[in-house]
């Protein structure tokens, strides 16, 4: 596999036979010769990379606030060190914009207050933009955490004791 950020160029040596002399050749010596052919490997400008590089799982408490954190999503510029990538997600995979992105940081918050029995899990698409045309895409599943509104009141008629059950 050839890459640019790692080797830019690799030396190759190349040994050229013929096996089928002619003859009246024999006496002109050996038909083998060698020579080093240098390849130079061309840069190309790759996408970004998220970290991780599959779908993440992310979970979030049903009673969470607007404006809490979901999760954070990590992609990088394979190319260049520290060269910014910025963040959105894909609109037709949130159409009731529940979820929010922070451009810069990849931070996911919470845009509306969640139900658990509307929709146990969301699956949002995002996507890592690099140089405004550069475009990778990570699939996100966020799952709801149960939360219990009404606590129940739990009150015992009688107490039973262990010395009770042999009777």
């Amino acid at each position: 596999l050839l890459d640019f950020e790692s080797k830019r160029t690799h030396n190759v040596v190349v040994e050229a036979v013929n096996k089928h002399v002619d003859p009246r050749f024999v006496d002109l010596g050996s038909f083998r010769d060698q020579t080093i052919v240098r390849v130079s490997v061309s840069d190309i400008d790759e996408p970004p990379i998220f970290q991780p590089a599959e779908g993440a799982v992310m979970e979030v408490q049903e009673d969470a606030k607007v404006g809490s954190l979901v999760g954070i999503v990590l992609a990088r510029d394979p190319d260049v060190m520290n060269k910014p990538v910025r963040f959105s997600i894909e609109p037709t995979t949130d159409q009731d914009m529940i979820f929010h992105i922070d451009a810069n940081s990849g931070a996911i918050t919470l845009g509306k207050i969640l139900d658990r029995e509307t929709a146990g899990w969301h699956n949002i698409t995002v996507k890592a933009i690099e140089a405004g045309t550069l475009i990778s895409v990570l699939y996100i599943f966020i799952t709801l955490m149960w939360y219990h509104l009404s606590i129940p009141n739990l009150k015992f008629v009688k107490t039973i004791h262990y010395a009770d059950l042999f009777l």
